[in-house]
């Protein structure tokens, strides 16, 4: 009977005019605002596994290289949804990148949900690969080409290919963001004390 729901619900998707790879057009400032974890990382491993209801996911291990928001921990394991397990099967989430060993990636993810996953926000948006270019500087790209977005104006548009950014320029700026929402719910906190 799950199977049939499934199938059912894949058939839906289908037959609707909205594109399952579609997400909400965001400014980086946006990602953090509704990111709970922002980390630099490796990623050491990635396994295909079946969570609790029996849906793909893949298990990333990663080196943890620097925590620009959240709780910092050396190394962690994330899980997102989607993957290939060892047997061949596996699943497809339109809009969520492949992480593979040995890639470094700055990773903008929601909270952990009931299910134990991390979702990157904003999909392809909150997943930055670093790279070398020629002359040596180091950049970071996100891969967000053929991603639809439906900006604030509900104008729908589809990615192009992301022009890579000077890496330390991209984490200055996720500082700043990670600072202005710490700063923001410590004023929140320090508002709901007060009204007790």
């Amino acid at each position: 009977m799950p199977s049939l729901i499934r199938i059912l619900l894949l058939l839906l998707l289908l037959a609707t005019s909205v594109r399952a790879d579609t997400a909400l057009r965001m400014e980086l400032e946006d990602l953090v605002e509704r990111a709970g974890l922002v980390v630099e990382a490796r990623v050491v491993s990635a396994r295909g596994v079946l969570d609790a209801q029996g849906l793909v996911c893949t298990d990333y291990s990663l080196e943890v290289l620097g925590t620009i928001y959240g709780e910092h921990l050396a190394s962690r394991t994330v899980r997102l949804p989607g993957g290939v397990l060892p047997d061949g099967r596996g699943t497809i989430v339109p809009g969520i990148p492949r992480l593979l060993p040995g890639d470094e990636v700055v990773l903008l993810l929601t909270e952990r949900g009931s299910r134990g996953w991390r979702v990157p926000v904003g999909a392809a948006q909150g997943v930055f690969f670093a790279t070398v270019d020629e002359n040596g500087v180091r950049r970071a790209r996100s891969r967000i080409s053929g991603l639809a977005t439906v900006g604030p104006d509900g104008k729908a548009e589809t990615s192009s290919p992301a022009r890579p950014v000077e890496y330390s320029l991209l984490v200055r700026r996720l500082e700043r963001a990670a600072s202005a929402k710490r700063e923001k719910l410590e004023a929140l906190r320090a508002e709901r004390e007060e009204q007790r």
